[in-house]
């Protein structure tokens, strides 16, 4: 009877969210992704619950909890089920990827004093994907839009864009969640506020009476809902990755970086790239946050080489800037007016149509805001024609 309860009462508390089958794929945002989750949708595991099972993690829960609370119920135990069972791939990235970007948010954390925990929020946030662009023109690790992320003084303009930043966005989202648990003074409502805005959350407090996430959680807007339960769902599956049998052996840890003052003068990636025996799409990845292939001496911006490179870039600097001005008559010069769509055809790839029009495939990616490689028969993509 008890379990016939459980299962009732899950039934009825349908009006949360779980992240579309496509997600696990495109690496975008969760919270851009999401859809009403349907009672078939559901593996059955949720509803037909081991006694004991719901009850054990219900202990371990409570076991890994620290400041920010890990209330447990039946909407996160269909989280735990979805990332562990329905979307294991997701999952098993995010176990792959989490040593590239968590001892910079370990880092970057302790140092404002914030809870440890909240590093997995860039999980539900972007995916770990620091090129994530949503429907909304969030954009990030940590999905700021424009107005915030300028607001936290990250620079956004022809050139640049600092929310592409690893470093300075963590940072930017630092202070955010600061002052989102000084104006709430609870961590659940500030986890909220950042999803869904101050603004929102003040007024589902305001309409509920009630000053806690779950007693005014349904008249919270719709993808906040599931924001903070999906936040729980995979710290839990994250602590205890081993009894869900998930297991990463392709492990990705961060590159040992430098960063490189470029005096003042215009900087062409291309041509940098070739003088430290580089890949173009490499040095690109490595400062995401610039947008061209090019960056002009008025952004007054370090270059991040990797550290393998930074002694033959000291021994020889002077001759590598020389030879690595920018300027008009580049190759690959774009101007920002003259854009082009090009018509994708039978046999096409992102590698080919780079080579035709002498840019990259990270470019084409940043130009499109695509998060993979996959491209269609009659797909529009933009690119910027070559300066003549």
């Amino acid at each position: 009877m008890k379990l016939k309860k459980q299962f009732i009462v899950l039934l009825v508390s349908l009006a949360f969210y779980i992240p579309t089958q496509g997600f696990g794929k495109s690496g975008f945002s969760i919270g851009d992704s999401l859809k009403v989750l349907k009672v078939e949708d559901l593996p059955k595991s949720s509803f037909f619950l081991d006694k004991n099972s719901y009850e054990q993690v219900a202990i371990k829960m409570a076991a890994i909890e620290k400041r920010i609370p890990l209330n447990f119920n039946s909407k996160i135990w269909a989280f735990i089920d979805y990332f562990t069972k329905k979307d294991r791939d997701f999952t098993l990235r995010m176990i792959r990827l989490k040593n590239l970007y968590f001892p910079l948010f370990e880092k970057k954390l302790a140092k404002h004093g914030l809870p440890d925990e909240l590093k997995y929020l860039a999980i539900i946030e972007s995916g770990l994907y620091p090129l994530a662009i949503s429907r909304m023109g969030a954009a990030g690790l940590w999905q700021f839009i424009p107005s915030t992320g300028r607001m936290y003084g990250l620079k956004i303009n022809d050139y640049i864009d600092e929310r592409l930043d690893p470093e300075k966005a963590t940072e930017a989202a630092c202070l955010f969640l600061k002052n989102l648990y000084r104006t709430f003074g609870d961590w659940e409502l500030a986890i909220s506020a950042y999803n869904c805005g101050p603004g929102n959350v003040r007024k589902a407090r305001r309409r509920s009476g009630k000053k806690t996430f779950w007693k005014m959680y349904r008249y919270l807007p719709r993808e906040t809902r599931g924001y903070l339960p999906q936040l729980v769902a995979m710290i839990y599956v994250l602590h205890h990755q081993e009894e869900f049998h998930l297991k990463e052996e392709r492990l990705t840890f961060p590159t040992p970086l430098k960063s490189v003052r470029v005096s003042n003068q215009s900087i062409d990636l291309v041509k940098l790239a070739g003088q430290l025996q580089m890949c173009t799409d490499d040095i690109k990845k490595l400062n995401p946050e610039i947008k061209n292939l090019y960056l002009l001496k008025t952004q007054n911006q370090k270059i991040q080489i990797p550290e393998n490179r930074y002694a033959l870039f000291i021994q020889n600097k002077e001759k590598i800037l020389q030879k690595s001005i920018f300027t008009s008559n580049s190759k690959h010069y774009e101007k920002s007016k003259k854009k082009i769509y090009y018509k994708v055809r039978k046999g096409d790839y992102l590698g080919k149509i780079a080579r035709i029009f002498g840019t990259t495939v990270s470019q084409i990616k940043i130009w499109n805001q695509l998060s993979k490689n996959t491209i269609r028969i009659g797909q529009r993509i933009v690119i910027y024609r070559k300066f003549r």
